[in-house]
C-alpha cells in the first residue's frame, strides 16, 4: 500500500463546492446511484461540470500517487484505473465527494477485491477521526502497520503486522503468490524505471478519459 499524504487531496474551489451541492439537492441521498437510462452514475450525468470536475480530481490522484494503485501499487499503464470510495457512498453517501474518501486505484483492487465491503469500525462527524477495519491509505501512516522481512518490502511479517494491516492483506489477498510476485516487479520498477514529472504529466494528459472543452 501507498503512504500517501494529503499533498494529493483535491482542494474543490468555491464553484466547484456549489456544484456538489447542486448535485446533492438534486438527487438527495441517491446522487451516487445510477441515473436515467444511462445506467450511469451521477458522476457521467451529462453536465459538463460535473465531468470536469471529475476529469480534475482524476488528474490531481494519478499525479500524487505517481500513477500507481494506492493499494497494490502497480503502476497503472494499460490498466483499468478508478476512484475507489473508501468507505462505501451507498451506505455513507454524505462522504461521497470528500476528498478523504476519494482513493485512487486499480479495478482489481477496487471492483473485483474490495468491492462493497463496508471498512468503517467507528463512526465519527469528522472523516479523518473514524476508524477503520483497513489501513487508510491517507489518514494512516502505513509504514506504522505493514512490516515486512526484506529491505524491498514485498514479504509481510505478518507476526509484526498491526490487525488492520492483516485486514488489509486478506481482503486484497497479497499473501497469494501472483501478488508477491507483483510486488517484486513493482519493486524493480521503481528502482529502474521511475518515471520523471515531466513523464508523468504527458501520460496523464494521454489517459486522462475527458478533454474539458478549450
Amino acid at each position: 500500500m501507498l503512504n500517501l499524504n494529503y499533498q494529493i487531496l483535491y482542494q474543490y474551489s468555491k464553484s466547484e463546492k456549489l456544484q456538489l451541492k447542486h448535485l446533492k439537492q438534486k438527487y438527495g441521498r441517491k446522487y451516487q446511484k445510477v441515473y436515467g437510462v444511462s445506467k450511469k452514475r451521477v458522476w457521467y450525468d451529462g453536465e459538463v461540470k460535473t465531468a470536469c470536475l471529475k476529469h480534475k480530481i482524476i488528474k490531481k490522484l494519478l499525479f500524487g500517487t505517481r500513477f500507481r494503485c494506492s493499494y497494490c501499487g502497480k503502476r497503472l499503464i494499460n490498466i483499468e484505473k478508478s476512484i475507489d470510495h473508501f468507505i462505501l457512498n451507498s451506505s455513507y453517501p454524505e462522504y461521497s465527494f470528500h476528498p478523504l474518501n476519494l482513493i485512487l486505484s486499480c479495478g482489481y483492487c477496487n471492483s473485483s477485491l474490495k468491492s462493497t465491503t463496508d471498512v468503517v469500525n467507528t463512526m465519527h462527524k469528522k472523516y479523518k477521526n473514524m476508524k477503520f477495519t483497513i489501513v487508510h491509505p491517507i489518514i494512516d501512516e502505513v509504514n506504522t502497520h505493514f512490516f515486512f522481512k526484506d529491505t524491498d518490502n514485498t514479504v509481510f511479517d505478518l507476526a509484526r503486522c498491526s490487525k488492520e494491516a492483516k485486514e488489509t492483506i486478506r481482503i486484497f489477498k497479497w499473501e497469494t503468490n501472483e501478488m508477491l510476485l507483483d510486488r517484486i516487479a513493482q519493486a524493480t520498477i521503481k528502482v529502474h524505471l521511475p518515471l520523471s514529472n515531466l513523464q508523468l504529466i504527458e501520460i496523464i494528459d494521454e489517459c486522462t478519459t475527458y478533454k474539458p472543452k478549450k
